[in-house]
Order: C-alpha cells, then sequence, then structure tokens
C-alpha cells in the first residue's frame, strides 16, 4: 500500500510541476513494431498435417516488423505506418491504414482501404477500455523514467462462440489455412513516462497517466525508437475525412459478408503468397 501511495504522490507531483507545460504538449514518436510469429503460424494441409516452408515463414515474419509513426496534441493523435514499402496482395496494391484518437470525445477513427472494392472507409468506434494497474517498477527509455502499467484482458464469451463457430466450420473434407489458437486471456504491459502527461500510445493503447513508450502485448512490442517533444513548429493532427463513415459493427459484418464470398466450395478461404 506504501509503494502505491509512493507512486500516486510522484505521479501527481509531476502533473502539478508540468502543469504550464502539459496545456501544450504535442510531438511526433516512431515505434518499432515487431512480433515474433515462430510457433504462432502453422498451416494444415488436407490430411490435417501441419507444414510451413521456410520461405513463407519469412514473408509472415516481415510482415510483422515495421515502423509507425504517432503523431499527438494534447488531446488528439493520429498514428500510421511510417515507411511505406511495397506490398504485394492480390491486386498489387499497398494498403496503409490511419488511426485517428480524441481523449475528450472517447472516440477512434481507423482509416482503411479495402481490397475487394478499393474503397475507402472511416470506421468509427469508442475508445478501448484498458483497466490498468500502476505498479513501481521504473526502467529508462532514451531520456526519460518510464513506470510499469498492466492490463489484463479476459476473454470474452464472443471470443468463444466466434472461435467454436470458426472450428466448426473448418471440419471440412478438404482444407487449407492458417490454424486457429482457442482464445485465452492476455496480459499487456505497457511503459509510461509522466514526464510527458499525455494519455496517448501506438495502436490503441491509451488512458496511462503519461505517454506510452512501450508496449508488450501478448509477444507484439512496441518500442519507441525517436522522440520529437514539442518541436517549434506545432504538430498537426488532422482528423481523416476521406471515405465513407460507417461504425464498426456495421463495418464488422460488411467484412464478413465479403469473407464468405471468398470461400471456395469447401467453405474455405484460399491464401496466396505473392513471389518478388
Amino acid at each position: 500500500m506504501k509503494k502505491r501511495f509512493n507512486l500516486v504522490m510522484l505521479i501527481t507531483n509531476l502533473a502539478f510541476s508540468t502543469a504550464i507545460f502539459s496545456q501544450d504538449s504535442h510531438g511526433i514518436v516512431h515505434y518499432e513494431y515487431k512480433e515474433d510469429m515462430a510457433g504462432k503460424v502453422t498451416f494444415q494441409t488436407s490430411n490435417g498435417s501441419e507444414a510451413l516452408d521456410q520461405n513463407i515463414m519469412q514473408k509472415i515474419q516481415k510482415s510483422y516488423e515495421k515502423t509507425f509513426e504517432l503523431r499527438f496534441n494534447q488531446t488528439e493523435a493520429i498514428y500510421q505506418e511510417f515507411q511505406k514499402v511495397t506490398m504485394k496482395d492480390g491486386s498489387g496494391n499497398a494498403t496503409f491504414d490511419r488511426l485517428y484518437s480524441n481523449l475528450s470525445k472517447k472516440v477512434l477513427i481507423e482509416e482503411v482501404e479495402n481490397e475487394w472494392d478499393s474503397r475507402k472507409y472511416l470506421v468509427k468506434d469508442s475508445l478501448s477500455r484498458y483497466n490498468w494497474t500502476l505498479e513501481n517498477s521504473t526502467k529508462t527509455i532514451g531520456d526519460y523514467i518510464c513506470y510499469k502499467a498492466i492490463s489484463v484482458v479476459k476473454v470474452s464469451d464472443k471470443d468463444v462462440a466466434d472461435y467454436e463457430n470458426q472450428i466448426s466450420k473448418n471440419n471440412l473434407k478438404s482444407i487449407s489455412l492458417l490454424s486457429i489458437d482457442p482464445p485465452k486471456d492476455k496480459t499487456i504491459i505497457a511503459w509510461y513516462t509522466p514526464e510527458i502527461p499525455v494519455s496517448h500510445g501506438p495502436e490503441k493503447y491509451q488512458g496511462l497517466p503519461g505517454l506510452i513508450l512501450e508496449v508488450n502485448d501478448d509477444g507484439a512490442v512496441w518500442s519507441c525508437s525517436k522522440l520529437i517533444l514539442n518541436p517549434l513548429k506545432k504538430t498537426i493532427v488532422k482528423i481523416p475525412t476521406k471515405g465513407k463513415m460507417i461504425f464498426k459493427k456495421e463495418y464488422d459484418i460488411l467484412v464478413e459478408k465479403q469473407l464468405e464470398k471468398m470461400k471456395d466450395e469447401d467453405g474455405v478461404i484460399q491464401l496466396q503468397i505473392l513471389e518478388d
């Protein structure tokens, strides 16, 4: 209890000492994103055996190593891929999304371009809610002392139902797709610095008393590699406007319908890995 009290006092003191500074906090953060897919990805062949070509694994792993940029002010942020490398998909086009968040309005808007119709959508959702537990553990990231926060996300009834439904669909005479692991509770670990008193972070992670500089979400890691704080030129955060506005629940239904159309006669979505 005493340790927890000390941490609260420290954050409170920092908040007071930076009151004027925090009113105009803005900047740019680069995050290196990486998720080790070894052991997480397998393919099932028609006879139920598992197989994974090394070349395919390398392509999959490469797609899980990227650099992202977060531009933020006190209440708004825009998050997107920083290095737009060429990626091949079924249409030969690259697709890049942007994620806008507004803390005061508690809203997320994701700009998405879909491959099946080449249309842009603005998917509107509410901010994710994380029940963060603040800890006294610290480490230094760059020039900033960061504190540890933990959030445990429980498996929902919907996750279980979706998994069971997908497994039942996959019990077919012919199958060739990524194997699916059963849903499980996951622990999210974040490192934030009260020295930069804004509640933003990479992806959809937010809600802490300081900028999040590192996140580990079940093996998916975002690490701050560059931070430009309060540059002379004001950091501009623009809400995405190009695309059809749609609520997330409606968009999820739209995606599900498109996936159904992509299935073959056995109900399987065939995956294609294109060569460089």
